[in-house]
């Protein structure tokens, strides 16, 4: 075996090398949770993120303020928020009958009661 200069082997006990062990078996992962699915799931309904309308609330309340509250002042405003709410109800409601086929929280947890996960095991 060929000599290392001081540098090189310094820190390794006995000026030895270590042995080349890339071949060896490789150490398994340890498993902290078996990849199995529950047999429940959260009861979280849907949020819905956007706000609609929001623009033309805070145009319509600006409008009021500045006309010291009357509605006669302010008609182009509140006819413009009432047509967006009508059109974000509308919406909504398409988006409802679109969304049919999703089963809620309560139907998947009912099916999984009725169908469990069998267990698994790993060695």
């Amino acid at each position: 075996m060929t000599r290392l200069t001081n540098v090189m082997a310094k820190g390794r006990s006995g000026n030895q090398l270590k042995r080349f062990n890339n071949y060896l078996e490789v150490f398994p992962y340890k498993i902290l949770a078996t990849p199995v699915l529950k047999n429940s799931v959260s009861n979280r309904k849907e949020k819905n993120k956007v706000v609609p309308c929001l623009e033309e609330l805070g145009v319509l309340l600006s409008c009021w303020k500045g006309a010291d509250y009357d509605q006669k002042s302010c008609l182009k405003e509140i006819k413009s928020f009432n047509e967006c709410y009508a059109e974000s109800l509308k919406r909504m409601d398409d988006k409802a009958a679109k969304s049919t086929n999703k089963l809620t929280s309560e139907e998947v947890n009912k099916l999984l009661k009725r169908f469990p996960q069998p267990p698994m095991t790993y060695k």
